[in-house]
């Protein structure tokens, strides 16, 4: 079995033609550096092949200008993986084998794996790679990070808080009982909770759809439409937010005569 590997999960990153390209020739010249002295038919011959997904169509294919065929022609990619491996290697028990994997819909199935019984070969061999997907990167871990959950989380308390409030002072009148501002407001306050879970899982799914954790980018002229869609989507909640505040300070400031 292969004693060595290094893997490593791979995040935001932006893919087009070029940089596949990039990739690709990048894991062609370490196949032909390693298939240097070694004849066809020996086990340890490396090949590679790719995997595309798009709509709902798969290819495993050998020939890369393939790939990029369709990645060209698909209106939306979802998957791309690159595999080296030999006969020995296949089922990845022996010899050296690599995999480099983009998905843009299954955030946990993005990964680089590397391995072999000669430690320098995984070392060098991961290290070449990572070092092209770095320069792949985007910036979109600025809005997928734990601090950016937490804003979304502590601006949805905030939000249900003020919101049940409101809601509580409309409603308070119609209640014939004690406290009934009180009443009002717990009972608000619950059932935005129970809708907020909702709301909630909608939000990460744009997130997602915003800013992937793996991109691919097609054509500049989609990339400018998302991002003027972004621009708006983003001026739109603003202008949400600041007339919801007028509105609060409306209903509240009586209370404070």
């Amino acid at each position: 079995m292969s004693k060595y590997l290094r893997d490593e999960t791979i995040k935001n990153l932006t893919l087009n033609d070029e940089r596949l390209k990039k990739l690709n020739e990048e894991i062609v010249q370490i196949v032909n550096t390693a298939n240097n002295g070694l004849q066809e038919n020996d086990k340890n011959w490396l090949f590679v092949s790719y995997v595309i997904r798009f709509e709902a169509n798969g290819y495993r294919l050998m020939n890369f200008d393939e790939v990029l065929k369709y990645f060209k022609e698909a209106s939306s990619v979802t998957r791309i993986i690159f595999v080296v491996e030999c006969v020995n290697s296949i089922g990845k028990l022996m010899g050296k084998s690599l995999e480099l994997r983009f998905d843009s819909r299954d955030i946990n199935s993005n990964n680089l794996v590397v391995q072999d019984d000669d430690k320098v070969w995984v070392d060098c061999t991961y290290l070449k790679i990572k070092e092209t997907l770095e320069k792949c990167g985007n910036r979109h871990y600025l809005v997928r990070n734990r601090w950016v959950v937490l804003f979304i989380q502590l601006t949805g308390v905030v939000f249900g808080f003020l919101m049940s409030l409101i809601v509580a002072i409309k409603i308070a009148p119609f209640f014939k009982i004690e406290s009934p501002l009180l009443f009002s407001f717990i009972m608000s306050f619950l059932l935005f909770s129970n809708i907020w879970t909702l709301i909630l899982e909608y939000i990460y799914r744009l997130i997602d759809y915003l800013t992937p954790n793996i991109s691919f980018q097609k054509i500049s002229i989609n990339r400018a439409i998302k991002d003027i869609g972004v621009g708006l989507a983003g001026a739109f909640l603003l202008y949400i937010i600041v007339r919801f505040f007028a509105y609060f300070y409306d209903i509240v400031r009586p209370l404070f005569k």
